[in-house]
């Protein structure tokens, strides 16, 4: 009874964990997947969301080659 109980909230820590990354409501999709796994964990899947960090890292490497085309003209 122990172990399903522990897995669960593992598995729910992570996926709020997760959530949050990505912007989504943490404590929703942790609470959720905690109690009902099976309904919460494969709708999780289907609907999260790019994560955050990409979406910056990818806006900075714009930047970065809009930089080196500046510099290029300037030339």
């Amino acid at each position: 009874m122990i172990l399903p109980l522990l897995i669960a909230a593992t598995v729910g820590f992570f996926v709020g964990q997760d959530a949050q990354k990505r912007g989504m409501n943490p404590w929703g999709w942790g609470i959720g997947v905690f109690l009902l796994m099976i309904v919460f964990l494969p709708i999780y899947f289907i609907t999260r969301k790019p994560l955050l960090e990409k979406q910056v890292n990818s806006n900075d490497d714009v930047l970065d080659d809009d930089q080196d085309l500046l510099e290029e003209l300037d030339n």
